[in-house]
């Protein structure tokens, strides 16, 4: 219900002389107090459920950095590729290959086929279509006019879609460049009537095949420079002749990867876990006089993030099998002395020993960090993690159901305002109607007093 402080009817004292607003104002305000104290429990509960909802998002950070960790890209195998004179050849990997050296000798590179016409002839002498095949190609058919320049017979065979050549004019002569390199891709050239032997082309330059050998091995061709089935795997392009050696690295997952996403997780784990320690250590101000002073430690103590605060310390002793499930991967809480049990529980990586226990059994490792097994005695820390983060903050989780019980007890208590001001404004209501006939009454009286006191007036005067 709306509530005014401005009635519609207001007489004003104006027959009592009271300040009747001003007495109905303050026993409004008086019934509206209950609601006003409201206000600071309120804003401890905000104060509460945005301190649970920062720890939240930290968690949700965390959770994300313990995905990461079996994320299918991270461990993809890779392997190393080096050429020992890229002035001869490069290579990609295409897919996972045998692991070892191989010595590639490039004796001829591939090329397309060229040809020009003969250096007399300028024009078309008439009519014609000429037919154009390269290698094993479609024809193409191209109809030339009586007159055509070399430049126009060489724009109307680029414009032809699907042609197998390009067409261009140097030093006064046609060429036809083929567009795939390799022996098998020729370029004919015929004509429906004389065209094309009175273009009289000749070959200025011949289409040839690559020629190469693998580690001494039997002579290979490709039409084409890059190579794909010399070394299962790679892509090898042959840029000159000469002979160059390919180096393979073994196959494995990339150990500065995952060493990154470690230590992603330590920096979200430790980003989580301070603010958690401050937030219940955080004492209530003996005697408020402030609202800050009022919400300050309003988690203090807090049994949820208590509990939470003691579930995350006890990460750093969780064991897959007989090991120690951080400590094997490098990660480690502070060192003894350092008050872990009062502090917050920080942890430290230690790369350098998470790359060399990589090293010594990459498979071990994988499966500590990213096994899925739905069992806390085997699976990796990526699940085990992301399933203790769950616990605290998934949609059951200890946190999320305490910012629901934080958002239900504010929800109570602004109903309750509710409530409050509704009644103050059918009380207002009330007094304002009370005060305007109070004040009707006594205008009513004062105005037959006034006529009484005018009737006696006058009879004494008579007599």
């Amino acid at each position: 219900m709306a509530t005014s402080s401005t009635p519609l009817t207001n007489i004003g004292g104006m027959a009592s002389g009271l300040d009747t607003n001003s007495i109905v104002t303050q026993l409004v305000a008086l019934r509206k107090q209950p609601a006003v104290l409201l206000d600071s429990q309120i804003s401890k509960i905000d104060a509460r459920k945005n301190g649970l909802q920062g720890i939240s998002n930290m968690l949700t950070s965390l959770k994300a950095a313990a995905t990461a960790l079996s994320a299918t890209t991270l461990w993809d195998s890779s392997q190393t590729v080096a050429v020992s004179d890229s002035n001869i050849l490069s290579a990609t990997r295409s897919a996972l290959t045998a692991p070892g050296g191989y010595s590639i000798n490039v004796a001829s590179l591939a090329r397309a086929e060229q040809k020009r016409t003969a250096s007399s002839f300028t024009a078309a002498g008439s009519d014609d279509v000429l037919h154009i095949t390269v290698g094993s190609g479609d024809t193409k058919d191209v109809a030339i006019t009586s007159g055509d320049s070399l430049d126009s017979i060489a724009g109307k065979i680029n414009a032809v879609a699907g042609i197998g050549a390009y067409a261009s004019v140097v030093n006064n002569r046609l060429y036809l460049s083929g567009k795939s390199t390799g022996a098998s891709n020729t370029i004919s050239l015929t004509s429906d009537a004389t065209l094309a032997s009175d273009m009289g082309m000749t070959i200025s330059s011949s289409a040839a095949s690559a020629s190469y050998t693998v580690n001494g091995g039997a002579v290979q061709t490709s039409d084409s420079n890059t190579v794909k089935d010399a070394v299962a795997g790679l892509a090898i392009t042959l840029k000159q002749t000469g002979t160059s050696t390919l180096s393979i690295g073994d196959a494995q997952a990339s150990a500065d990867g995952v060493a990154d996403k470690l230590q992603a997780f330590v920096d979200a784990y430790n980003a989580a876990t301070k603010p958690i320690k401050n937030i219940v250590s955080q004492q209530p101000v003996a005697k408020p006089t402030t609202q800050s002073e009022i919400n300050a430690g309003a988690l203090f103590n807090n049994s949820t993030l208590q509990g939470s605060l003691n579930n995350l310390r006890g990460w750093s002793s969780h064991s897959v099998g007989s090991s120690s499930m951080l400590s094997s991967l490098g990660i480690a809480p502070p060192a003894a002395g350092s008050a872990i049990a009062t502090g917050p529980p920080q942890l430290s990586f230690d790369r350098q020993k998470f790359l060399d226990a990589y090293a010594a059994d990459p498979s071990k490792i994988k499966d500590m960090v990213s096994k899925y097994t739905n069992d806390a005695s085997t699976e990796g820390l990526s699940q085990w993690a992301g399933r203790q983060v769950d616990a605290l903050n998934g949609t059951s989780g200890s946190i999320a159901l305490e910012i629901t019980g934080q958002g239900s007890q504010k929800k109570l208590l602004q109903d309750r305002q509710t409530r409050i001001n509704d009644r103050a404004a059918i009380y207002e209501t009330n007094l304002r109607r009370q005060y305007t006939h109070l004040e009707t009454a006594l205008s009513a009286l004062n105005s037959q007093t006034g006529q009484l006191t005018g009737q006696i007036n006058a009879m004494n005067k008579s007599g």
